[in-house]
């Protein structure tokens, strides 16, 4: 989502901003889902709706971002530090484990308008959040890095443009645009300056929608509040 624009002064090192950006987001939402189902009633029809749509929205932003990390970012660290195959290798596994534990969750949310529904769809999307948190522990820390040392901006801006072509700019855009700035905080004006102009224009059109969505999943929580108060937040909604 960061590909410079042409009147942008480029920095001298690849700039990770939106892929830090597109964790944060990742992290906050599996937290943010199991504190409102851990909150919410079976009985509120309006919220377990809205519950729904913004998990197929958050589901679906994860499954892209997966699918380039492994067919493009990926692969090319590897190619560059044969060193970190291993790694690689438990990330990709960690991957399909967190695939398979989404779709899982897919039936979960499928029973939150019944009698125990919301508490069983809580403690799946707290278990998610855990096992999240821990696997971008281990990206951010052992690979993110990787990317300035090893990378020209122009190689970095490369790849970002490949993922960008690969995913597209369709449905699953209009949710993760507005989601992934959402929870930006201050680097989000920076993020939507160096956007490409289709990105500027599609957050123009979604965010008020998304901003309505998240309101009736979420109630009154703040988007801009730390990953760690959302963790401590959903473990305590689940507990209780």
């Amino acid at each position: 989502m960061s590909p410079a624009s042409p009147t942008t002064t480029v920095p001298a090192v690849p700039d990770l901003t939106s892929y830090r950006a597109v964790h944060r987001a990742i992290r906050q939402g599996a937290h943010r889902l199991a504190i409102a189902t851990g909150e919410m009633v079976a009985s509120d029809t309006a919220r377990v709706k809205a519950v729904r749509r913004y998990w197929q929205g958050y589901a679906g932003e994860v499954l892209a971002h997966h699918t380039v990390e492994d067919t493009v970012f990926f692969p090319a660290l590897a190619a560059r530090l044969p060193s970190m195959t291993e790694l690689f290798e438990q990330l990709d596994a960690e991957h399909h484990q967190l695939d398979e534990h989404m779709a899982e969750i897919v039936a979960t949310l499928g029973s939150l308008d019944r009698v125990g529904g919301p508490s069983r769809a809580a403690r799946a999307l707290s278990a998610l959040a855990a096992t999240m948190d821990a696997h971008l522990d281990l990206e951010d820390e052992f690979v993110l890095p990787t990317f300035v040392d090893l990378f020209t901006v122009e190689e970095y801006l490369a790849m970002e443009q490949q993922a960008i072509e690969q995913i597209g700019i369709g449905r699953q855009a209009a949710f993760t645009v507005p989601f992934v700035l959402s929870a930006a905080g201050a680097d989000a004006d920076t993020m939507l300056a160096t956007a490409p102009l289709p990105f500027r224009v599609l957050h123009s059109l979604t965010k008020r929608r998304h901003a309505r969505l998240s309101a009736m999943a979420f109630g009154p929580l703040t988007p801009l509040a730390p990953v760690a108060t959302f963790a401590a937040a959903s473990t305590e909604a689940v507990a209780s």
